[in-house]
């Protein structure tokens, strides 16, 4: 039966706010020991309106409601059995009143209409075993258990649900909403098809686990947006070891554990890869120690700056209160200026790994000696001067850093143009035909720019 909530024409076609109805013959009960009466429906659409199931036992002069729904009930077809268990003995007739909504976007269809009543002490077959239970929604206290309807010759009544072998109740649907559990706990969950004579299936389980008290935190997000010409290359500590090439700008290393004891002392490597010329840059490294999924200050256990390639070594403190267990380390390294542990920045990369925290006594790879490394230190970022400026003829440019070469300049006006650029010799530029004024000197060693004012008087 098809109601067409639109006035086109079509088979079917009600309209909306109207109500059509399919009533039955009778059904004489006497004598029986079941009977439910099962049918399928189809309810899709934003103007849905409602679908009841209805009984009688004096030929129509009452009816009464056993199942209504209303509302859309997704694109799919909705199985429903309606247990018949007060009407046994007596002769009855049933029927389903659908009415449309308010709107074309509600037709109802139904399909499957089944009768079916069990004379006492005929039904020993069991339903089939509830399948694929499965757990979804799960909280500290809460979770939700969902089963694929079983069969039977007659017709499955409902479904008993078991934590263990103590009986959590009895549901006609095809899940249950499990309350008042434990945090961090497991649990073993059956669940039991049943038919109106009384036959139970096999048990149908799953086994999940409650959340903990203490959900992984959520981090927030920092990453450099370029490892062109500079990357973390080298990070050691507590048995991590991790070497790698220029990444994304950011990469999750979590999966890598290092141990570290509370109150314990503990010397980290890191690195810088360049691709050309090395720069200075910053380096910073947090570890949560309480757990609280931020990068406080007062856990920042390692910064300093340097243009060296070479391996770097820095002492990591460990407080004797840290919280024990598993948690975050964020290593961070900027070109040419201090970071946060929350920054998205231009040249350089972040990394994120995974500190477990160990009391003394099961402390593991606590320390790391690399004779090889050098000192993190504390260098000053890179800059240039130009000398003398304001300038009247020729100026001289230098760079504050030994290891960048400049190799070319551009002079660019106020407006943004370009007056005069070209290759840089002896380190010396002649400004003597340009106008006077004020500049932006921007001079590159062939990988980066650095920019400066400049007055020619």
């Amino acid at each position: 039966m098809f109601l067409e909530a639109s006035t086109n024409g079509s088979t079917g076609q009600i309209g909306s706010n109207a109500t059509a109805i399919l009533e039955s013959g009778c059904f004489d009960l006497s004598g029986k020991s079941s009977a439910t009466f099962a049918f399928k429906n189809h309810m899709n659409g934003t103007n849905i309106g409602s679908l009841t199931a209805q009984a009688t036992t004096n030929d129509g002069a009452t009816w009464t409601n056993i199942w209504t729904v209303s509302g859309s009930q997704g694109n799919q077809w909705n199985s429903v059995s309606v247990d018949l268990a007060s009407y046994l003995g007596s002769t009855i007739k049933l029927r389903l009143v659908g009415t449309t909504g308010n709107g074309w976007s509600s037709d109802i269809a139904i399909d499957d209409i089944e009768v079916t009543a069990v004379t006492a002490g005929s039904d020993t077959q069991a339903p089939s075993t509830p399948s694929n239970v499965q757990a979804s929604s799960i909280t500290q206290t809460t979770a939700t258990v969902s089963w694929n309807a079983s069969t039977d010759n007659v017709g499955v009544t409902g479904y008993e649900v078991f934590q263990g072998s103590t009986s959590l109740g009895t549901v006609t649907g095809t899940s249950a909403n499990l309350t008042g559990l434990t945090a961090g706990t497991s649990y073993t969950i059956s669940v039991r098809a049943q038919d109106a004579a009384g036959n139970i299936s096999n048990a149908g389980t799953v086994t999940f686990t409650t959340l903990s008290d203490n959900p992984t935190p959520t981090y927030c997000t920092s990453s450099g947006s370029r490892t062109t010409y500079e990357w973390i290359d080298n990070v050691e500590l507590g048995g991590i070891a991790n070497a790698t090439g220029a990444g994304s700008g950011y990469s999750d290393f979590t999966s890598q554990v290092g141990n570290l004891a509370q109150g314990s002392t503990n010397t980290m490597i890191v690195s810088a890869g360049f691709s050309g010329s090395s720069y200075t840059e910053y380096w910073a490294v947090w570890i949560d120690f309480n757990q609280d999924g931020t990068f406080a200050d007062s856990e920042k256990v390692v910064s300093g700056s340097s243009s060296s390639a070479n391996n770097l070594s820095a002492t990591v403190n460990v407080p004797s209160n840290a919280v024990l267990g598993q948690t975050r380390m964020r290593v961070s390294m900027k070109y040419n200026a201090a970071q946060t542990a929350c920054e998205n920045f231009g040249d350089g990369e972040v990394e994120d790994y995974t500190i477990n925290i160990t009391s003394s006594a099961n402390s593991l790879f606590t320390t790391f000696n690399n004779t090889d490394a050098d000192a993190l230190g504390n260098e000053d970022a890179i800059s240039f001067v130009a000398y003398p400026n304001p300038g009247k003829d020729v100026i001289q440019v230098k760079s504050t850093s030994r290891n960048v070469a400049l190799t070319s300049y551009r002079i660019v006006n106020t407006i943004g143009q370009t007056v005069q650029s070209g290759a840089l010799t002896n380190q010396r530029i002649d400004i003597s035909k340009i106008g006077f004024g004020m500049y932006v000197l921007e001079v590159n060693d062939g990988q980066k720019s650095f920019k400066t004012k400049l007055v020619k008087r």
